[in-house]
C-alpha cells in the first residue's frame, strides 16, 4: 500500500517515471487478485501518460495473463486500443 501511495503522490506531482517504478514495487509486494490488478492497471496508465506504448503494453499484457477477469484488465486495453 505504501508503494501505491507514494506512486500516487508522484502522479500529482508529474513525477511519472519514479510512479511507475513504484506501482512495479507494489504490484511484486503484492501479488493477489484484489490489488495487484489495480496496481498494473496504474502502471499501466502512466507509461500510457509518458508516451511508452511498449511498456504499457507489457503491463496489459501481465494484467491479462495474470488477471484476465478483472475489471483492470478490460480497462487497461480501453485505454490502449486509444492510445
Amino acid at each position: 500500500l505504501v508503494y501505491t501511495l507514494r506512486g500516487d503522490i508522484a502522479v500529482e506531482n508529474g513525477k511519472y517515471e519514479a510512479a511507475a517504478a513504484l506501482y512495479k514495487k507494489a504490484v511484486a509486494a503484492s501479488k493477489n487478485i484484489y490489488t495487484a490488478p489495480v496496481y498494473l492497471l496504474k502502471q499501466t496508465l502512466v507509461y500510457a501518460q509518458l508516451g511508452n506504448k511498449a511498456e504499457a503494453q507489457k503491463c496489459l499484457d501481465a494484467l491479462q495473463a495474470e488477471y484476465p477477469m478483472s475489471t483492470e484488465a478490460r480497462e487497461a486495453e480501453k485505454v490502449l486500443g486509444s492510445f
